[in-house]
């Protein structure tokens, strides 16, 4: 970071809770959290780190976030992990805690 890196990405929440506890707050997490508690841990992070960035990978994963974010009082910001011939790209969606009607055109 000190030589110009914007952020750093991490595949486990733990990875990403650890370098927030180290004070940096502008992580991408490029997996999905797959279970209800691991989602709602991820939004107290956001709390703490407010550049903090998930991956969602479906539409009840991102359902989901979407409810921790309302629970946690943040705003949810997120990448969407996309399969595109073997490979994955990422549509990042930033702003209120509600997933665009388009989701499904979203998907590989």
């Amino acid at each position: 970071m000190k030589a110009g890196a914007i952020g750093i990405c991490t595949a486990k929440l733990s990875e990403a809770e650890a370098l927030a506890g180290q004070g940096l707050d502008r992580i991408c997490m490029t997996t999905s959290n797959p279970s209800p508690r691991k989602i709602r841990r991820a939004m107290q992070l956001r709390k703490r780190a407010p550049h903090f960035i998930q991956a969602v990978d479906d539409e009840q994963n991102a359902r989901d976030l979407s409810a921790a974010a309302h629970e946690a009082g943040v705003v949810a910001d997120v990448v969407i992990d996309v399969a595109v011939a073997g490979g994955a790209a990422f549509r990042r969606v930033r702003g209120p805690s509600r997933w665009p009607s388009s989701w499904t055109a979203c998907r590989a």
